[in-house]
């Protein structure tokens, strides 16, 4: 029956719709904003209902790793060059050289 409803433009089935889609666009404006305002205040209290939750995200890089850089000793301006190279080098032939790492970033 619903079928039959959408193929002959029921009004009231098209008014439903347009209803649902104006209470979704709030409903994604207040959690944005509930977002928000977690951000700025890691304390911020929720209405009731609502709980926090922490997003992580996993980005890959290259760079020197740390112990690397302390074993040889590196100053930082060698490691910028290192690190530049490898950019130069991945953009110019899509290696790198350096070894990738994972870096887990924790986001509200």
């Amino acid at each position: 029956m619903k079928a039959n409803c959408k193929t002959k433009g029921d009004p009231h089935l098209s008014s439903v719709f347009r209803f649902e889609a104006k209470v979704a666009r709030k409903t994604d404006d207040f959690l944005e904003l509930l977002t928000q305002k977690c951000k700025e205040n890691d304390r911020y209290q929720l209405p009731e209902g609502y709980k926090k939750s922490l997003v992580k995200s996993q980005t890959v890089v290259y760079e020197v790793n740390e112990k690397v850089a302390d074993i040889f000793r590196l100053p930082e301006s060698e490691i910028i060059c290192i690190e530049v190279l490898d950019e130069i080098i991945f953009k110019l032939l899509g290696s790198h050289f350096l070894e990738p790492t994972t870096r887990t970033d924790m986001e509200i």
